[in-house]
Formats: structure tokens, sequence, C-alpha cells
């Protein structure tokens, strides 16, 4: 299994034309404004925060915002959400610790933002009978699991759909692939990378591996190994850290191949640390970029964020995926009837039978039956791919891509 600064590195940042990230209004939006009051309907949530390997508090706020946002156009069916957080270190034990509090609190379902440590967390919760819906799935123990639904892909969806735009969209000839150097980077650099490639139709002699230490500081011999064959683009399967100083490195060397970034380094942290040299940066995005406010559903994300934190508001990837987490779970709640009618059995059941489902900022989801059955969770692998340049982030690409085509084929 990928190691996880992998892992984490795939996570999005931010179908067909045919199937859009829908409008303000629908998949769980309302003009409403009725404050709901019956019978609290439970939900709980596990989120890694306050720890060196990865702090994400940003999709614990916005899932509250959420919740606050349902809570005041009518809740689920007039039944407000009682969100129940709860803060892991990320830990297979701090995880568990988790679990064991939604167990503690009776929560129908739980929702999780970013969590590394899932080996301690999913057990319990699926000895439990609570199904786990919605957050970013980075393991196998969720990606894995059948008692799970993921709207987005996580780790499995990035660096394929990125391919496919590589490989059919712009026909790309040389590929240079910066990696971890070590055994799960490697694997991820083949499997998620040169093998997809070149099902994309990319030559395989035009595929160039080029590995680095993942706690390099200076990316100057990996730019400059990869960028020796003057390729059309260079892939980056590095997090955020990494991500910045390839940047610099990049700019340095005066590179003007086509760099690929992961989502997770579309993050205003890293865009500053790689100075000019994110300039023209690309990278997938698992939701409509979330600086795109002519989508109304982006526009309304936005607005509830910033009514409810003003200035400290956090938009961005992250607190995209916890917003997105709260109206999709809602959405499909409010098909479902009245609190004393739902269980967690009932509301899994009911994911596992979507078909085309909208997704809130993003591409319509389907569980029965899901895209790859390698991994049962993942509901949705359709990306947008973006470039970010001069201050703003554009979708190039004007629609949904996908690289199941080239995991599930021959």
């Amino acid at each position: 299994m990928l190691t996880l600064p992998i892992l984490l590195a795939a996570c999005s940042s931010g179908s067909s034309s045919s199937s859009p990230a829908g409008a303000a209004g629908s998949n769980g939006s309302t003009s409403s404004t009725s404050q709901a009051s019956g019978t609290p309907i439970t939900i709980g949530m596990i989120n890694q925060e306050n720890t060196p390997a990865g702090s994400f508090p940003e999709v614990r706020q916005a899932s509250e915002a959420a919740v606050g946002y349902v809570n005041s156009h009518g809740g689920v069916n007039g039944h407000p959400i009682d969100l129940k957080t709860c803060i892991t270190d990320g830990t297979p034990s701090g995880s568990a610790s988790c679990a064991n509090k939604m167990v503690a609190d009776h929560v129908l379902v739980s929702t999780m933002g970013i969590d590394f440590g899932t080996s301690g967390s999913v057990p319990v919760l699926t000895k439990a009978g609570i199904p786990l819906i919605g957050g970013d799935p980075l393991l196998s123990t969720e990606l894995s699991s059948k008692n799970a639904v993921f709207f987005v892909g996580g780790s499995v969806d990035a660096f394929p759909d990125q391919d496919a735009y590589i490989g059919q969209v712009m026909h790309a000839k040389k590929v240079s692939i910066i990696y971890t150097s070590n055994a799960p980077g490697t694997a991820a650099a083949t499997t998620f990378g040169k093998d997809l490639l070149i099902k994309a139709g990319v030559p395989a002699s035009g595929i160039k591996l080029v590995g680095a230490p993942a706690d390099a500081t200076d990316f100057t011999p990996a730019v400059t190994a990869a960028n020796a064959n003057n390729p059309d683009v260079i892939m980056v399967l590095f997090a955020a850290l990494g991500c910045s100083r390839i940047m610099q490195a990049k700019q340095s060397l005066g590179v003007t191949a086509k760099m690929f970034y992961p989502g997770s380094c579309l993050d205003n942290k890293v865009i500053t640390a790689g100075g000019s040299g994110a300039n023209g940066a690309y990278f997938n995005s698992e939701m409509v970029p979330y600086n795109d406010t002519s989508n109304a559903q982006v526009a309304l994300y936005q607005k509830v964020m910033k009514d409810k934190y003003g200035s400290s508001a956090v938009i961005s990837a992250y607190s995209q995926l916890g917003f997105q987490t709260i109206m999709n779970l809602a959405a499909v709640l409010k098909t479902m009837g009245t609190p004393s009618t739902l269980t967690g059995a009932s509301v899994l059941a009911k994911f596992k039978s979507l078909k085309n489902e909208p997704s809130f900022m993003a591409h319509n989801y389907t569980c029965n039956p899901v895209p790859d059955p390698t991994f049962p969770s993942v509901c949705n692998y359709q990306n947008r791919i973006v470039q970010y340049k001069n201050g703003t982030v554009t979708d190039i690409y004007g629609k949904w891509i996908s690289g199941v085509p080239l995991m599930v084929g021959g």
C-alpha cells in the first residue's frame, strides 16, 4: 500500500459535460429559511487535527457550517442534524477512540474529514453497524470497506485522471514523473503513472521515472533529470512541501514543460512558497474549483463559510470536502423519512443503491455499481483539470475526466 505522503499528495484540491455540478436549490440547498425543530438526527464526524502528521481543521469547520445552513433551512424534513465531532491525532488508537465515541453517542452514521488512523476507526464503526459516509479516502482500510461510501476518489483518482488528460486530451509523447524514491513511491509511479499513461497513448519509450528522497530540500537534481529529455509534461507525485520545492527548482532551471501537481498542492501556502514557479501549474480538482463563484453551489459554499467565520473562513479544497459531505448526506436523508424510521443499515443500503446521484459542487456519483470494484466504497472518480496562473485558478478543460477506463480496462 502507498505511503501516507503519496496518499496525501493524491488528495484533490479542489462526467461528461452532461453531468455538471448542480445549481443551488438542488442536492440539499434550498431557499427556505425555516429553522428545523424536530427530533435531532445525530451524525458523527472524525477528523484529524493538531498533529504534526497533518492537521485539517477546515474540513470540520466547513461541515459545521453546512450543518448550520441545513438546520436553518428546514433541516432534514424538519429535523435538525446534531453533529458530534471527535478530533483524532491520526493514529489507529486515536481514531479507534473517536469511533468508540461515535458508538457511545449513538450516531446514525459517521462522516470523516481526513484521517490517517482509519485502521483503528473503521473496524469499530463496522462492528457497531455505523456506516462511514463521506470524507477523503486515503488508505486501503476505507477504500476496501463495504461499510463506507465516498463521493470522491481520494488517493485513487488524482493521478489516473491526470493520465487520461495528458495522454488522451493533450496527446503528450514524452512524460517524466518525479516520485518519492522508496518502494511504495516506485509502485505509485508505475501503477498510477507509467502503466496508465501507456494505456492513455503515451509511448512507453517517452516515459521517464525520476526518484527523489521524501525529505529532499533541494529538487534541482530531480527536476534537471526529469527535464533532460525535453518532455511535454512533468508529473509530480509528491505532497505539499515537495510540490513547493519542485516549483522553486522549476523556476530556477527555466523549465518549460507543463507541470502537473496533485490537487492537494493547490493550496495558498504551497503556491506562495512555490513563488513564480507556481505560475502555469496544472492540478486535478475533484470538485468545481473553490474560487469559481459563477457556479451557484460554490457561491453558496463561500457565502455560508464567510457568514459563519468571517475573515477567518478557510476557502479551500479541504473545506469544500467537509461542506460537500454534509450537503450530500442531508440530500439523501431527506428522501428517507423521519428519524424513527432510519437505521445505519437502511442509510447504507440507500446510498449503495444510488445511480447518477447529484453531488454538491462535484460530478454526480454512482454506487450501484461502483465505477471500479477494486475499491467498493468509492462512488466517483471524476476530476476537473485546472491551471493556476497569475493568481487565478482556471478550469482549462471545462468538463469532467476520469481515469477509470484506464484502470479497469485491459
